[in-house]
């Protein structure tokens, strides 16, 4: 046998042995931790989203009782800020920072903002605001902004906004808008059918006061809306659209209760991997086992429960 052949087998041994041993360590390394370097912080997220710098960034999210909450505070003097002008505060005196929270409770529906202004003297402004998205589809988000103490009125709709609106829309609103519209394009919450829906990862860490809630799937994702009861759960089923309840067995009775035959499919994840939620399906026939089909879509519903799966 000649040097040639001689070292190519030799490569090849050695390639081979490199490749088990690399095999061997990846197994030995706990899987959460390789998660964990694929996973994005959400406030880092969000941060990196609005200009903001993520290891000096006052944003910060809150899951308080049923409420879902984004709270950050901007330097207005900041000559690097790409945040609203001093033009759009309440103080005739330069401000200094403003703080905002934006904060969505799905069990009223409800978006609210909240600001609180500080000129360069002290002085503060705390202001609130109540935003209606009930004039949204899934594919624009627009309503008014309502200012709790004067009753004035503003439009939101980023995507067509002028120079002379935005002018007129309050600094904290201003903010709030573009904590909102980041929100949406990271995926951790959905306008749809003009209600605020919450990314279910986000929405698990909440408190539930009711057992049902509204659920959609969009954009790949599984978005939980405000809560409902039984009644309306399985109406909801009925009409094509799905729902997300608290425990097992609340998913399964609606799902049953949806059901012509009262029967249900036994709980599932139509795929394994990051991201899916167990559910029930209704069934149309015990006899076939074929799936009811609702709606104008005529589409399998699903009856979700619990937090997703990883």
């Amino acid at each position: 046998m000649d040097n040639l052949k001689i070292l190519n087998i030799y490569n090849k041994r050695k390639f081979i042995s490199f490749a088990i041993i690399l095999v061997l360590l990846l197994g030995l390394i706990p899987p959460n931790l390789v998660k964990a370097e694929e996973t994005d912080n959400i406030e880092e997220q969000l941060s990196e989203e609005l200009g903001l710098d993520p290891s000096n960034s006052n944003l910060n999210i809150e899951h308080k009782d049923n409420e879902f909450i984004i709270n950050t505070e901007i330097n207005l003097l900041d000559e690097n800020t790409s945040f609203p002008s001093q033009e759009s505060t309440s103080f005739s005196e330069e401000i200094d920072n403003i703080g905002v929270s934006l904060v969505i409770n799905l069990d009223t529906d409800t978006v609210m903002i909240q600001s609180k202004e500080t000129n360069i003297n002290g002085d503060e402004e705390e202001k609130e605001y109540t935003l209606d998205l009930s004039s949204s589809t899934d594919n624009e988000v627009k309503g008014t902004i309502e200012d709790r103490d004067t009753g004035n009125t503003y439009n939101y709709n980023p995507n067509e906004v002028t120079a002379s609106a935005r002018a007129a829309i309050p600094a904290g609103v201003k903010i709030a808008q573009k904590v909102l519209d980041k929100l949406i394009k990271a995926g951790y919450a959905a306008i749809l059918a003009g209600s605020t829906y919450i990314v279910v990862d986000e929405f698990y860490k909440l408190k539930k006061t009711k057992s049902h809630y509204r659920a959609e799937i969009h954009n790949d994702q599984l978005f939980i809306g405000g809560g409902i009861s039984k009644s309306a759960a399985i109406n909801r089923l009925k009409s094509g659209y799905d729902t997300w309840s608290t425990n097992s067995s609340g998913a399964k009775s609606v799902a049953q209760g949806a059901s012509p035959v009262n029967t249900s499919t036994k709980s599932e994840v139509d795929k394994k991997g990051t991201g899916k939620v167990r559910h029930y399906h209704p069934l149309k026939s015990i006899n076939t086992g074929e799936r009811l089909k609702a709606g104008k879509m005529k589409r399998s519903v699903h009856a979700f429960f619990g937090k997703a799966e990883r």
